[in-house]
């Protein structure tokens, strides 16, 4: 338990969209997916960094709050390898 959130609290109790994406492990890759998720005036709650299917690839997961889940997938669609799930994530 997190003593500053008191007994009984949990943590990561925050809506958003889930976003999880293929990328190119080269760098910069995840700091232009971060800036357009940034320029779109979203605030990236949550972030997740993996291996992806092969060594040239990584997956990341993010949630993301204050923008909408279209406009999301629209404007970093460009810069992933794949799409592999983009869903609203609930605060439970």
């Amino acid at each position: 338990m997190i003593p500053s959130l008191g007994k009984g609290k949990k943590c990561g109790c925050r809506t958003g969209i889930r976003v999880t994406v293929s990328l190119w492990d080269k760098p910069r890759e995840s700091a232009g997916l971060t800036k357009t998720i940034q320029d779109l005036g979203g605030n990236i709650i949550a972030l997740g960094t993996f291996m992806g299917e092969s060594p040239l690839q990584s997956l990341e997961i993010y949630k993301v709050e204050g923008v909408m889940m279209d406009d999301l997938k629209k404007a970093i669609q460009p810069l992933v390898d794949q799409f592999v799930d983009i869903r609203a994530a609930t605060a439970e």
